[in-house]
C-alpha cells in the first residue's frame, strides 16, 4: 500500500489532480482508536503523513504492552513534542471526530481495510486491498483524472 501511495502522491497529488485523505478504521479496538489518535495528535504538530509512515513501519509494537505508552515512546523517538503529544492522547483530545469517521465508514458499509474511494464530480467507486500503481491509474484514468506525460 505504501509504495503505490507514494507514486500517486508524486504523479497525481503533487499536481494537484488528487486528494488523497486518510480516514480510520477502528476494527481493532483500543490498540486502533489510540493509534489513530496517536496520528492525529502528529498531525497537531504537522506531521500526520510522516508520522502515519512511522507507525506503518513499527505497527508490530503496537500489539504490546500498553497502547497509550506505546504511541508515547513512538512519538518521542520520531522526534514529536512530547509534551504536546503526550497531553493531546492523554485528553483524547481527537476521539469525537475519529468516532465520527469511522461511523461515516460503517454507514457506507465499508468493513474492509485498506479501501480507496476514487471520485469525481460524477461518477466514484471503490477499489479495494492493496493495489499496484497501474491499478489506480486505470481506475482514474477511466474517472477522467489523468496527467500529462
Amino acid at each position: 500500500m505504501l509504495g503505490a501511495e507514494q507514486q500517486l502522491v508524486e504523479r497525481y497529488v503533487a499536481s494537484g489532480l488528487v486528494q488523497n485523505v486518510f480516514s480510520p478504521v477502528l476494527n481493532h479496538g483500543e490498540r486502533s482508536i489510540v493509534a489513530h489518535m496517536a496520528n492525529e495528535c502528529a498531525g497537531d504538530q504537522d506531521d500526520f503523513w510522516g508520522f502515519r509512515e512511522y507507525l506503518f513501519e513499527e505497527h508490530s509494537r503496537l500489539w504490546r504492552g500498553s497502547i497509550h505508552n506505546t504511541v508515547k515512546e513512538l512519538a518521542s523517538e520520531y522526534g514529536l513534542d512530547t509534551v504536546d503529544f503526550n497531553n493531546c492522547i492523554d485528553t483524547e483530545r481527537h476521539m469525537e471526530t475519529l468516532l465520527a469517521q469511522d461511523r461515516i465508514r460503517l454507514e457506507q458499509n465499508i468493513t474492509f481495510q485498506p479501501v480507496f474511494q476514487l471520485s469525481n464530480a460524477e461518477v466514484g467507486g471503490f477499489l479495494i486491498g492493496s493495489q499496484p500503481i497501474q491499478a489506480f491509474e486505470e481506475a482514474l484514468a477511466e474517472l477522467g483524472l489523468t496527467i500529462s506525460q
